[in-house]
């Protein structure tokens, strides 16, 4: 029983792994599909995420967030996202990092107000340190609002993320940060880096099938600890090999230590037209 709860644990590693494999294949797929946001120029994708970011933040009334999350909603339609598992997802971190980090502010020890749901009621208020507790405790109808709020700027900013996320290429999001002058080696590096990470996944997929397909019986502790460690050193191996050869490819091609990426197209008017559109809706949300 141990082993197989050892073999478990390593099958839960590989699921790991996959699910980071099939993260990559979705968000290449539907970036590679016919929607709005599909159409337009990385550089613009990522102004539109820095300024609405921006504008979420800045928010501090409910109606604003609940705008922006219907605006953003349209756009995730009309972008032919998978709107169950966008919304899963970010609904379910919006309530981990918006309501239950938030809960407490909705209690009139915390964030004094109009009562509109009793708990407790003592026999009199009290001073405890820095706070004041007063006769009756309870959930106030501006601490709910605060949570309320908190808990759609989680939302809001998690689904602007995965719609810029989930309709550009990587390596082209990556070539867009150009427009914030950063030097092109650290763009290249990311580059690689975003590449090299899915080959190590799939190399880690192929070595734990390969060595489940032989395993005849159970793992004891002792095997399972020195087949980790043997995977790590040679993962370790093969990633210093695999770096010289790049770079002794890179020397052999002409490398000289200058790092050039090829120039951006100057943008189409329709990306013009769609950038002014928009502005206009960001400066829309900043009025509301």
């Amino acid at each position: 029983m141990a082993g197989h709860s050892r073999l478990a644990f390593l099958d839960r590693g590989l699921l790991a792994v996959s699910r980071l494999l099939k993260d990559t294949y979705v968000q290449w797929d539907l970036s590679s599909k016919k929607g709005l946001f599909q159409c337009f120029d990385p550089r613009l994708k990522l102004l539109f995420l820095i300024f609405f970011a921006v504008a979420i933040s800045l928010k501090r009334d409910l109606f604003s967030e609940i705008v922006v999350m219907v605006m953003l909603l349209g756009f995730s339609l009309l972008s032919r996202l998978p709107l169950v598992a966008v919304y899963s997802r970010t609904i379910a971190l919006g309530f981990v990092f918006g309501v239950l980090v938030s809960f407490p502010s909705a209690c009139n020890v915390i964030v004094p107000g109009t009562v509109v749901f009793p708990l407790v009621t003592l026999t009199g208020s009290h001073d405890l340190l820095f706070y004041h507790i007063p006769r009756t405790i309870g959930f106030t109808r501006e601490g709910l609002q605060l949570v309320a709020l908190l808990s759609l700027r989680v939302v809001n900013s998690l689904t602007l993320c995965t719609l810029v996320l989930y309709t550009t290429p990587f390596p082209d999001l990556i070539k867009a940060l150009r427009l914030f002058h950063l030097p092109s080696v650290v763009i290249l590096i990311i580059t690689l880096f975003h590449k090299y990470v899915f080959i190590l996944a799939c190399s880690l997929e192929e070595m734990h099938l390969s060595m489940k397909s032989r395993l005849m019986s159970s793992f004891t502790s002792a095997g399972a600890r020195t087949w980790a460690t043997d995977r790590m050193a040679y993962i370790y191996r093969k990633t210093h090999r695999t770096c010289e050869d790049v770079f002794g490819g890179m020397l052999s091609r002409g490398f000289t230590g200058e790092v050039r990426l090829t120039e951006s197209a100057p943008l189409s008017r329709l990306n013009w037209i769609a950038g002014s559109a928009l502005l206009a809706l960001w400066f829309i949300v900043i009025l509301l």
